[in-house]
């Protein structure tokens, strides 16, 4: 691997510099600290695969910096807003109108102006085509064809093809879509459930061209349009508003037109009225966001068809057990972002510092966090298309069609080998529901890395801890053998109070010896006798430490309890599946990237083994493309760039910035209050100095 000589690593200058001038040097460093996390957020380094800055481009960046040190609660400001339609510090939105009315004043459209989507507009082929009654006539194209008004006004016979010129290659398709839009209104008689026909026509327009979309529009306005019987006209409408919260229309078909003309009928029937305000809304909103990447949901588009917020369910870290039972509801409209999400289940839970903690998918054995920026309704439409892959695996495998073939030479079985690898890196778990929980888990334990807000937030408090003790006692995370014991002995004393030895007795712990130490360590394979020494040897030395933590609050226990655990190496690691390319010759071709609050780990997948471990204090850089997270490590002397595929870089870059961030935070106050002791001490010198000084004075 190639070094590249780069300018000294601050964080490891600062703690070699001693001397008269600690202070200032703290100072000065925790600022370019700061200034250097700052830079390895910059939009150049993360397209450019983080290229290293001259020194020119050090200074230059240093100066814009040093604006945003002493400006922080502006940008922090902004950073926190960025995947929020509108501010959510106040009042959240109780009814689907309310959330439709707060994104549409967000978009900053005008009521005049017609908000249809640009894609598309000019597009040759979007002249109606020509539809004639009788079949003789349709064959030989005699007889009038019908007019505007007649071809797009409620038909109840199905069409013979599409409305537009530009979709006649998809006659056939535009067709099937027609009866599915029938059937959704109940016009047309179907074995289906009309959710199954809505998510067929949201799936097709999702994976077909603006043309489609546009003809699948134009035949719902088309059904409803003059349609006799009000409740089929009602679906219709119900219809229109699931296709507007998943992709928008071009300005080809004018849309809001057809929306704005019947808001004006005095004779609307006033559901229609009610769902046509809330659809001229939707089409500005819809616009502004585009297309979503996944059909709805069954429950969504009920939720939709009821114009009612949709109830999510969010769970947490458990009190009782080790596992994620603990849960509470919010409401959300369709389009609502992970980041939205995560500010109504912050105000849920009353939580005063929030930004560690975010939304993730999981199971219950692991979990994956969530980007901000994404539509939660999409994250759950992709468990159910997982769901079915999984479903789809396992009845092949029953069937025999996944029986292994016989694999002779060795660069036949090379092949083999590495299609197996790839198969398991690119392997997505099946997720089951929304966790909410800390995605960085900062210190509260160890005084020395103690962050002072979260701190003081006792329910942040007990969701990290419910979080470590789960991790912990599931072995999601390597243990320390050492510590085991104690912890052990700590969580019983959160749970049970102070030692009673009338209550717990020889025995207590044997039905539930799951519930205080991690689950591999008990054999299970092993006998019952073996099992049950294991138990007991457990049982009394967990006892032993129990006893003699009698006066500790549950809340010093729990406190004590992540001490032990936060200098665990890989505490608070979120791991990312990762290809190095070879790159590091000594390890493995597919690795997982954890990101913990001290640093950036490198794990082996098969055997859990920690390869590398590297402190923040010698990351130098690093940034992220669609397909690549770039890393570049090391100290003062030299350093190594290490590229990693991955289509998550992103979510890594944000980690690895929200801890920098915090760690230089931390960097700045510690310098802020050597500063003041020794402003206060150099006073109180000069003081007694002018105390001893003023009798003299007097007797002169």
């Amino acid at each position: 691997m190639d070094a590249i000589k780069v300018v000294a690593n601050p964080m490891a200058a600062l703690q070699a510099k001693e001397g008269p001038n600690k202070e200032q040097n703290i100072k000065q460093n925790a600022e370019y600290d700061f200034k250097r996390a700052e830079f390895s957020d910059s939009e150049e380094e993360a397209t450019s695969q983080s290229r290293l800055p001259s020194k020119a481009g050090h200074k230059r960046l240093a100066t814009h910096h040093h604006v945003a040190i002493h400006g922080d609660s502006v940008d922090e400001k902004k950073e926190d807003d960025l995947y929020l339609d509108f501010d959510m510090r106040g009042k959240i939105p109780e009814t689907l109108n309310e959330w439709t009315e707060m994104r549409y004043k967000a978009t900053g459209a005008d009521d005049d102006e017609d908000a249809s989507s640009d894609d598309g507009v000019g597009a040759e082929g979007y002249e109606l085509t020509k539809h004639r009654k009788g079949r003789l006539k349709r064959w030989f194209r005699i007889g009038k064809a019908h007019d505007a008004a007649q071809l797009l006004s409620f038909k109840k016979s199905i069409i013979k093809k599409s409305l537009l010129k530009c979709n006649r290659p998809h006659d056939e398709q535009m067709v099937q879509m027609f009866k599915n839009i029938m059937s959704f209104m109940g016009d047309r008689e179907s074995s289906k459930p009309p959710v199954a026909h809505a998510r067929k026509i949201v799936r097709v327009a999702l994976n077909s061209t603006i043309g489609v979309r546009d003809e699948i529009y134009l035949q719902i306005c088309k059904q409803t349009r003059q349609h006799p019987d009000p409740s089929r006209c009602l679906e219709g409408w119900n219809l229109l508003l699931v296709c507007l919260y998943s992709f928008p229309p071009s300005k080809n078909i004018k849309v809001g037109d057809y929306i704005n003309e019947v808001l004006r009928e005095e004779k609307t029937a006033p559901g229609v009225k009610k769902r046509a305000e809330l659809a001229r809304k939707l089409l500005a909103i819809c616009v502004s966001k585009g297309a979503r990447k996944e059909p709805p949901t069954d429950f969504e588009v009920e939720a939709i068809r009821l114009m009612r917020l949709i109830e999510l369910q969010i769970r947490l870290p458990c009190d009782s057990s080790n596992s994620n039972n603990k849960s509470f509801k919010i409401y959300v409209d369709p389009y609502v972002s992970v980041a939205e999400a995560e500010t109504l289940c912050h105000k849920s839970i009353g939580l005063t510092c929030r930004k560690p903690f975010g939304l993730f998918e999981a199971n219950d054995l692991q979990d994956n966090l969530l980007s901000e920026e994404v539509r939660l309704m999409d994250v759950i439409s992709g468990w159910e298309g997982s769901i079915r892959d999984h479903e789809l695996i396992d009845s092949k495998t029953k069937k025999g069609h996944s029986r292994q073939t016989t694999v002779t030479s060795l660069k036949e079985r090379r092949k083999h080998n590495q299609s197996k690898l790839e198969d398991d890196f690119n392997y997505t778990p099946e997720w089951r529901y929304l966790l909410y929980q800390a995605k960085m888990q900062l210190g509260i334990g160890d005084k020395e890395h103690r962050v002072p807000e979260l701190f003081s937030d006792p329910k942040g408090v007990k969701i990290i801890f419910n979080q470590a003790k789960r991790d912990v006692m599931q072995s999601r995370i390597a243990r320390v053998e050492k510590d085991i014991v104690k912890i052990a002995a700590l969580k019983l004393q959160a749970e049970e109070g102070d030692y009673m030895a009338d209550i717990h007795k020889p025995g207590f712990l044997e039905e539930n010896i799951d519930n205080y130490i991690p689950r591999k360590i008990i054999p299970r394979n092993a006998s019952l006798e073996a099992r049950y020494t294991v138990v007991k040897m457990y049982e009394q030395k967990i006892m032993a430490h129990y006893a003699k933590l009698k006066g500790f609050t549950p809340e010093n226990a729990r406190i004590s309890f992540l001490d032990y655990v936060e200098r665990w190496t890989e505490y608070g690691a979120h791991w990312f599946n990762v290809d190095q390319k070879r790159q590091l010759r000594a390890y493995p071709q597919f690795l997982e990237m954890g990101v913990t609050p001290r640093g950036v780990l490198l794990r082996n997948p098969k055997g859990g083994d920690v390869l590398e471990n590297w402190p923040y204090k010698e990351v130098v850089s690093w940034g992220f493309t669609e397909r690549k997270f770039i890393l570049v490590v090391g100290d003062i002397v030299q350093q190594k760039r290490v590229v990693f595929g991955t289509k998550r870089g992103k979510q890594i870059r944000n980690l690895i910035h929200a801890h920098m961030q915090y760690i230089v935070k931390a960097r700045l106050d510690m310098a802020k209050d050597i500063h003041r002791i020794a402003q206060e001490n150099l006073k109180m010198s000069l003081g007694y100095q002018a105390h001893e000084v003023a009798p003299q004075n007097r007797d002169f």
